[in-house]
């Protein structure tokens, strides 16, 4: 009898250490499938190489989708030539086969020029690249995933990391040149490429925006970078296409790029006042777009709440004399966000939030051809400076700035430093700094030079002990303005002395 309980607990024991077993490789495979997921969740699209890569890729990788029936390919029109192609194609090359030539490859140009396809296209039109894998984070934060992990990475075999737009990684976690450099040691023929200036230009109204553009100078300046403009396409690059002549002139004053994503039908529906020619005009639909295109052009890079637009709308309208129901503000959202062909749209509904965008795009004609000569009403700057986040506001100001409105500018970084003068955060200390910088420019430009050396004064005695590098970097900027303003009032021997 003993030694059947004997063999009996024998059993019971390796069928117990058998489930635990089982448990933990199941935990050990959950655990795995849950990192999967989560790298998974880092890249735009799976990592793969270039040239397996899907016909839609494009559209997964920043470039907008095409409304159009006049080239091959539909919502991917099939590549135009640029005559930037072999510039890029070149540095592109270069990068990958050579270690001494630079490896970060940056397309520099405004908002719907094709920066992203033309450079899309580059790596699939070069050898050495199509057979590279591609990896194009989702955020600043899934980026340094990557580069501390490199698990979405095979070891071994090259690389390209796709930042397009670039501006957009140098936030909640700045992006610096020693994070790439990371990247490019990490394995043989690894390369960077990037888009700059185009929709993540609005990110310098960010609460950074000093240490943003002082990284991306750091980044741009680098030897290991090559930058290369790319501007709307050329008269001789449409003329390379077999389409019809009027088709040709209708595409030149925005480039191929802005016209296959619907900016003529833009233009044409902001103009017409209707999205077809038998439709009903609706002035109130064009009156809520300005409204919406004028919070972004009051620096705020959020989107506007439902109950922020309906507020300021009224004050676009043309009929003063009107007053306006929820029926009518309804009638105009959905004029606004209805799509002028395909998927483009004036106003973008943001599902978030609940709020609305104006599309990159309707903000540049408004800024550039709709409007060039009107500011954003006196109600979108009051509205866009009413919070309480002291990056939104250092943000206006900064719009403020960008627009020439000095005395508003002025105003707003007041507005920062009375809110948080006093605050121990390093962050907000560093924003305060800022808009003391920002003001004592803006006194600058408005001739008013003994205050603004009194500001520059003044960012100096508040901060020169401050060892956070992002303030010190502030404080050296208001000497080196100080002195500027000193020679501009002949104080040339006190500049000196300063410098």
């Amino acid at each position: 009898m003993g030694a059947f309980w004997h063999l009996q607990a024998n059993k019971a024991a390796a069928l117990a250490a058998a489930q635990e077993a089982q448990e933990r490789a199941e935990a050990e495979a959950r655990a795995e499938e849950a990192r999967r997921t989560a790298r998974a969740s880092w890249v735009r699209i799976p990592v793969a190489p270039i040239g397996d890569l899907s016909p839609d890729a494009p559209l997964r990788l920043g470039v907008d989708a095409a409304a159009q029936d006049f080239l091959d390919g539909g919502r991917v029109p099939a590549y135009v030539p640029r005559d930037k192609d072999a510039a890029v194609r070149t540095a592109v090359q270069a990068a990958m086969a050579d270690d001494s030539a630079p490896w970060l490859v940056l397309l520099h140009g405004h908002s719907k020029t094709g920066k992203s396809r033309t450079l899309y296209e580059a790596l699939r039109a070069t050898h050495d690249t199509r057979s590279a894998l591609l990896v194009a984070p989702t955020s600043p934060i899934s980026l340094h995933h990557i580069l501390d992990d490199d698990e979405p990475v095979d070891q071994g075999k090259p690389a390209v990391l796709w930042l397009d737009d670039i501006e957009e990684f140098l936030f909640e976690h700045p992006l610096a040149m020693t994070d790439l450099h990371r990247w490019r040691q990490a394995s043989n023929g690894r390369l960077v490429v990037g888009t700059l200036g185009g929709k993540g230009r609005a990110k310098s109204q960010h609460k950074a925006k000093q240490e943003t553009v002082d990284l991306l100078s750091t980044i741009r300046s680098n030897p290991a970078t090559i930058e290369i403009p790319l501007d709307r396409t050329t008269d001789r690059e449409l003329e390379a296409l077999d389409l019809p002549a009027k088709l040709r002139e209708a595409i030149g004053p925005y480039g191929l790029a802005a016209y296959l994503v619907a900016g003529p039908l833009l233009m044409n529906k902001m103009r017409d006042q209707r999205t077809r020619h038998y439709d009903q005009k609706n002035p109130g639909g064009v009156a809520l777009v300005e409204a919406a295109a004028d919070w972004a052009r009051c620096g705020r890079i959020d989107p506007i709440s439902r109950d922020s637009l309906r507020a300021l709308w009224p004050a676009y309208r043309r009929e003063p004399d009107r007053i306006f129901d929820d029926a009518d503000f309804d009638r105009a959202v959905e004029w606004a966000c209805a799509p002028v062909d395909g998927e483009t749209k004036l106003v973008i509904k943001d599902i978030d939030t609940d709020g609305f965008r104006a599309f990159d795009y309707t903000v540049h004609l408004i800024d550039t051809i709709l409007r060039p000569d009107t500011e954003p009403t006196p109600a979108a700057w009051d509205l866009a400076l009413a919070t309480t986040a002291v990056d939104a506001k250092l943000a206006v100001g900064d719009a403020a700035f960008d627009r020439f409105d000095f005395n508003r500018a002025i105003t707003v970084y007041d507005h920062v430093v009375e809110q948080c003068g006093n605050s121990p955060d390093p962050t907000i200390r560093t924003a305060v700094a800022q808009a003391l910088v920002g003001k004592g420019a803006a006194l600058g430009l408005l001739g008013r030079l003994d205050e603004a050396i009194a500001v520059c004064d003044d960012v100096v005695d508040r901060f020169a002990d401050d060892p956070t590098p992002d303030i010190r970097t502030r404080v050296a900027k208001a000497l080196v303005n100080k002195g500027i303003t000193l020679g501009e009032q002949d104080r040339h021997d006190e500049a000196i002395a300063l410098y």
